[in-house]
């Protein structure tokens, strides 16, 4: 692999890396992030190829389903699954796998460059491989999977740039890298699937697929398909113009909601069935003049984190924050950022709220925020994720990962993970893909002058409490 793993603390010395770092030291990290866990996805120092075997692997979009406690991982083209547990334990190995673990029936070739290493998958998705089964022109490109969505029964929906979307079946039984089921490709669907959501409103399941690039009021922008019989989507909506075009979108399961950036410019927020009964939104938000807004997410208890910039870092950007109220939303943007800085991606869950964006000179860095009484607090990381990922001058006697030649390291996506009453930071930073469990105050939820006497109860306490918060007696503050 071509940059050391990370560690809490310490700057570790980067001896078994490859020229310019070889015997630098590699950026330690601080809390609250409190152990890097291991790595899904190492292209670092691998070319984009195309048609020979599969398309080079990035680190890139994540997707959870809760329900069946699966994770879902953008390998490239490919979208990689897992067991939330298996997971965590694969990333963790000391021996990754090499690409070919996904067997599309065509031998992986890279041309000299080193094969990429992924954590290895359970089931795998690649429109180009043969057990895929779909009808496939060679392409000219180095991106094409759009966006996927999965549901909370085992179907995973990918969309594609030229090749259509479709339906696949992820089968919780398989254990062997093996090629989800295809039950359906829809190849003459009329817009390009670059948003593919999908929603369940009474006993019916829809994805919504949509263009959020279209221009004319008069161009088809969206498709709602009944999807009751997986192997037979019905198309049973067109929807026209860019109010109805997706570039951006989030959904929160628990509360039926999702929030949607259209190709307007505008932010709204619907109930699932006011989206598909083309009803009004809950609440809508247009950016400021000359921004857009980037990137949506819902934390766990339902709030809607949305991030807003134009084109280049400026100062008083701000974090959306949308908090459902017995009639909609209450709506808070926050001045947070400190300095000029331009947000391209957020994740929020358990109480943090992380966005990764630019700062002034191209800079490429991960804000992490605490919410306190409803309002997010800067968190210092020490800039580890600048330092580690995209600093391509680092400091005399130091390693980054972006002074490889050739080196792929931007940010493409970021997701906060619970699991097990811990919560888990991937970052996917295109050539790296890397997994951070971060610290949880677990007193919030606890009473401070109870007394408990479970041991389990005790450590669990002790596991996520500050060390600043624990006394010389053992009591937690």
């Amino acid at each position: 692999m071509p940059h050391t793993r990370p560690a809490k603390g310490v700057d570790v010395v980067c001896s078994t890396c490859i020229a310019p770092n070889t015997g630098k030291k590699t950026a330690g990290f601080n809390d609250p992030l409190v152990a890097y866990v291991g790595r899904y996805v190492d292209s670092a120092n691998t070319r984009n190829v195309q048609n020979v075997g599969m398309r080079t692997v990035r680190a890139q979009r994540i997707r959870v389903s809760y329900p069946r406690k699966r994770v879902f991982v953008e390998y490239g083209e490919a979208i990689a699954g897992f067991p939330i547990a298996q997971f965590l334990a694969n990333v963790a190995a000391k021996t990754l796998s090499g690409v070919g673990v996904m067997k599309t029936g065509a031998t992986v070739k890279r041309l000299g460059d080193p094969v990429e290493i992924v954590a290895k998958p359970n089931t795998f998705f690649y429109a180009e491989a043969a057990g895929a089964e779909w009808e496939v022109v060679l392409q000219d490109t180095q991106e094409t999977l759009t966006d996927f969505e999965v549901d909370d029964v085992g179907f995973v929906y990918p969309g594609t740039l030229s090749w259509g979307w479709g339906i696949s079946k992820d089968a919780n039984e398989f254990t062997d890298t093996r090629h989800m089921l295809t039950r359906v490709q829809v190849k003459d669907a009329p817009v390009v699937p670059q948003s593919v959501i999908f929603m369940k409103v009474g006993a019916v399941p829809y994805v919504v697929v949509s263009d959020g690039s279209v221009v004319s009021a008069t161009a088809k922008s969206l498709l709602i398909y009944d999807t009751a019989n997986r192997s037979k989507p019905v198309l049973k909506e067109t929807r026209k113009g860019k109010v109805n075009g997706i570039r951006v979108w989030a959904r929160h399961q628990p509360g039926q909601r999702v929030a949607v950036v259209n190709a307007d410019g505008t932010l709204r927020v619907y109930a699932y069935d006011a989206f598909i009964a083309n009803g009004a939104p809950l609440a809508t938000q247009a950016a400021a003049t000359g921004k857009t807004f980037r990137d949506l997410s819902f934390d766990d208890k339902g709030v809607l984190w949305a991030i807003e910039s134009g084109t280049s870092p400026t100062a008083g950007n701000k974090l959306w924050q949308f908090t459902p109220s017995a009639t909609g939303y209450t709506k808070v943007g926050h001045d947070v950022y400190g300095s000029a800085f331009a947000p391209e991606k957020v994740s929020a869950r358990k109480g943090y709220v992380a966005v990764g964006g630019n700062a002034v000179g191209s800079k490429t860095e991960l804000r992490l925020f605490k919410v306190t009484g409803g309002v997010p607090q800067f968190v210092d990381t020490n800039n580890f994720f600048y330092r580690y990922y995209h600093d391509k001058t680092p400091p005399a006697g130091f390693a980054s990962a972006a002074t490889y030649i050739p080196a792929y390291t931007s940010l493409y996506a970021l997701h906060l993970l619970e699991w097990e009453k811990k919560l888990y930071l991937l970052y996917s930073a295109n050539g790296l893909g890397d997994v951070y469990e971060c610290r949880r105050e677990v007193n919030r939820y606890f009473s401070p002058s109870a007394t408990y006497s479970s041991d389990s109860v005790r450590m669990a306490l002790y596991a996520y409490a500050p060390a600043s918060r624990v006394t010389k007696t053992g009591a937690i503050l």
